[in-house]
């Protein structure tokens, strides 16, 4: 992303020394040699761009898309969820490989496509909450449930 950046501060300062250059003609050749300067520093973060870009192993989070209609809901799970069997058959035995690299996340493996939980059961307070705060609660709620069971069998007998 830095590179991208620099060069649009490039490109910011080629514009600047276009427009100097017009209110300054007696000074041309001067602005010409800055702005061809600045076209080779935007050619070079171009370059290590690229070469940033073909070094990088990108990771992919989950995504969660919410549908205007079940009807398009549909259309997304008939498109990209085709089951492991089908696909196999379609893709080795049929030569059908083709239909099947638009389906492939970063060229390497599929889409896992699922319903997934209703917004309304979710706990959104706890979105914040770190592990080991959770695991606390459990461990506090686990030793309340088993005194209270201790205490029970005890007071029976």
């Amino acid at each position: 992303m830095r590179h991208l950046v620099n060069i649009f501060k490039e490109v910011r300062q080629i514009q600047q020394l276009k427009k100097k250059m017009t209110n300054d003609p007696e000074n041309q050749s001067e602005y010409e040699k800055q702005i061809w300067q600045r076209y080779n520093a935007v050619t070079s973060h171009k370059d290590a761009y690229f070469k940033d870009k073909m070094g990088m192993q990108p990771t992919v989070a989950n995504c969660y898309i919410t549908f205007r209609s079940m009807e398009g809901k549909q259309r997304a799970l008939v498109a990209y969820d085709t089951k492991d069997v089908k696909r196999i058959f379609a893709e080795y035995i049929c030569c059908m490989s083709s239909i099947f690299k638009r389906k492939k996340l970063l060229q390497k493996g599929y889409y896992n496509v699922g319903d997934t939980v209703d917004p309304e059961c979710i706990i959104w307070e706890n979105l914040g909450t770190s592990r080991s705060s959770k695991v606390l609660r459990w461990v506090g709620a686990g030793a309340v449930w088993l005194s209270l069971c201790a205490i029970s069998f005890y007071g029976v007998l």
